[in-house]
């Protein structure tokens, strides 16, 4: 059987199961890279200059862990989310980066440059043929396919579920077998910040688990609704660019509404419109009168470091409303 890789890195915790429910349709093997090592990440970074963001860098690795297995990786550009946004230039030349750091790969790339998150049939079908004999009908019932694996995702995401439970749920696992559980706690934290740094354990020590451990119950922006972020934004005074930056900021602006005791933002060292755009929270939690903490990961984060913050934001939170 073919097989084409999805490297477990960048936008796979944004579209994992749409592209999983495309490729198996034409009957393809979809192989999903290992979790994140310390080994892919330095594999990674040494493929590309120091300067390059920590998420491109494990991007990077995870294509590497898939040579050799399977025919072609799958990597798209894609342009926008939404009319009149951006993305970031990153993502928006990933299979160019990818290509010069890594000239041995053979790679399946798209590119997108609307908000429709695939090229035209034809485009798409001739792509294919580059790899795989397709036809053009089988193509577009796995593009429907795929739209309602995406939209089965997204429904899971909005009730409260993180990307990884929920990418395991849409092949059929059980989530509480995975460690999905009601949220509970004492304390309420929002946590805002891209899906790729977010829910990869490695780069943020298990960030999340240990959040909830702590006992707190854990929102993250995944769960707000995209309506939602993008009101949000304009109401801060933001003029709608970057398409992801938006969502994190609109996240972040629609939990201060909301009862939570706190909000953590998450970025990549390095990462340009992230350092520009999550300078609005700090002053949107202050008026709120919410606690606000901003974590910036990178290759060289120590967890040592990230758990004392942690537990002193979670004490400070728990000492506040017990005054309340």
């Amino acid at each position: 059987m073919s097989a084409v890789g999805l490297p477990r890195a960048l936008l796979y915790y944004r579209y994992a199961p749409m592209w999983r429910a495309f490729f198996q349709s034409l009957g393809i093997e979809v192989v999903v890279s290992p979790p994140t090592t310390s080994q892919v990440l330095a594999q990674g970074a040494a493929r590309v200059v120091p300067e390059t963001c920590l998420p491109a860098k494990l991007y990077c690795g995870h294509v590497l862990s898939l040579l050799g297995r399977v025919d072609c990786v799958f990597v798209p550009s894609i342009h926008c989310l939404r009319p009149g946004t951006r993305n970031c230039p990153t993502l928006i030349g990933l299979p160019d980066l990818v290509a010069n750091a890594i000239p041995e790969a053979p790679l399946f790339a798209i590119d997108v440059e609307t908000e429709w998150l695939w090229p035209s049939l034809a485009q798409l079908t001739l792509l294919l043929g580059k790899h795989w004999a397709v036809n053009p009908l089988s193509v577009k019932r796995a593009v429907e396919q795929a739209w309602a694996a995406h939209e089965a995702y997204q429904l899971l995401l909005l009730q409260g579920v993180d990307p990884p439970q929920a990418i395991d749920a849409s092949q059929g696992t059980d989530m509480l077998k995975q460690g999905y559980e009601p949220a509970s706690g004492s304390v309420t934290v929002a946590v805002v910040g891209h899906p790729y740094n977010l829910h990869d354990d490695h780069i943020t020590h298990r960030l999340l688990a240990r959040l909830r451990a702590l006992g707190v119950r854990v929102r993250t922006s995944d769960s707000v609704h995209p309506v939602g972020r993008w009101a949000c934004v304009e109401e801060l005074g933001q003029e709608p660019y970057w398409t992801f930056e938006d969502e994190i900021v609109g996240a972040g602006g629609s939990f201060l509404h909301r009862n939570v005791d706190g909000l953590i933002s998450v970025s990549a060292f390095g990462c340009a419109p992230d350092s520009v755009m999550l300078g609005v929270l700090p002053q949107a939690a202050r008026r709120a009168g919410k606690p606000y903490m901003s974590l910036v990961l990178d290759e060289h984060s120590g967890q040592a470091g990230l758990i004392t913050r942690l537990e002193a934001f979670v004490d400070m939170l728990l000492r506040r409303k017990e005054k309340t």
